[in-house]
């Protein structure tokens, strides 16, 4: 089977790669699908726990909603600050706006993911199991499945692979959205089973809910008041919500939702610094510049020279 390599480039208009491996493939600008069954990469050396670093351009922010299952060995990730271990038959879901900073594996893993645009299943109205499992992903869930529901797992997957990449197949789109949908019944009667609000403390909701605003909202919005406003509380009262929560200043979230949109746009090359700095709700390019590299270290231009010749 042929496959398409792709760039480790995020989008802000198209669904993109995971950065578990350059080699995924896409269907239709709403699915991605990524593994290391058929093309494993050339390996790094194991750290002194025995995991793989996979991927290098951390942290970095999802578009998509996102699945991952280790079929076998180990995986080891951070997602929002927490660390995250997957065993054999684990699958870890998270949702649009999830800050991944850490991808690693044991020499023996093998994974596969999925990878879902928030327009195309997960808006309102589209179908109730779609619902149910956006209303419940407050933060990333690890679900421990048996053996058997991840051999069935990797069944779909792999006939989701083989419509993707066939030629000729005009209804390709249709028959690959009747699999994600089957697999999306089993996954929102795991959250119906295992609901999540109650597990979470009232301020930790907030702090989910805030990482939810600030993906929809930090190109146009940085100020902490506007976010303290969207639920009712005063700025200084919110402040120490966040904090106390993630162990992180709201601002230093604002700020870092801000920088991975500017680096995604600037690795893009489609948008020229002007551009980037209009959509991203700067008075103008130097202020954005400031910014940015104050952030970085490196100016845009310098980021976005850098990433060309990568």
């Amino acid at each position: 089977m042929s496959r398409k390599v792709r760039n480790h480039v995020l989008d802000n208009k198209s669904i993109t790669t995971v950065a578990a491996s350059r080699y995924s493939i896409t269907l239709d600008n709403v699915m991605l699908l990524e593994d290391n069954i058929t093309a494993k990469e050339k390996q790094q050396p194991a750290d002194e726990n025995g995991f793989i670093p996979i991927g290098k351009d951390y942290p970095y922010k999802q578009l998509f909603y996102l699945t991952i299952f280790c079929a076998k060995g180990k995986i080891r990730t951070s997602m929002n600050m927490k660390e995250y271990e997957m065993e054999e038959n684990d699958s870890l879901v998270c949702s649009v706006g999830t800050i991944i900073s850490d991808f690693r594996i044991t020499p023996d893993c093998t994974f596969f993911a999925i990878a879902l645009s928030e327009d195309e299943f997960f808006k309102n109205g589209i179908s109730p199991c779609f619902t149910t499992i956006r209303e419940n992903l407050l933060k990333p869930q690890l679900i421990r499945n048996t053996s058997k529901q991840m051999e069935v797992a990797l069944y779909e997957y792999n006939l989701l692979r083989e419509i993707a990449v066939s030629d000729g197949f005009q209804f390709k789109l249709e028959a690959a959205k009747g699999i994600i949908y089957t697999l999306s019944t089993g996954l929102a009667q795991w959250f119906v089973s295992n609901p999540q609000k109650d597990s979470l403390s009232r301020h930790e909701s907030l702090f989910m809910e805030f990482l939810r605003a600030v993906h929809s909202n930090c190109h146009k919005e940085r100020k902490i008041g506007f976010y303290a406003k969207l639920f009712g509380v005063t700025p200084k009262y919110f402040s120490k919500i966040i904090y106390d929560t993630s162990g992180r200043h709201a601002g230093d979230w604002i700020k870092e939702h801000v920088i991975l949109n500017a680096k995604t746009m600037l690795s893009a090359g489609d948008l020229s610094i002007q551009e980037i700095s209009d959509a991203l709700n700067f008075p103008n390019p130097s202020f954005f510049g400031k910014f940015f590299k104050a952030a970085t270290g490196c100016s845009p231009k310098q980021y976005s020279s850098k990433g060309k010749k990568s």
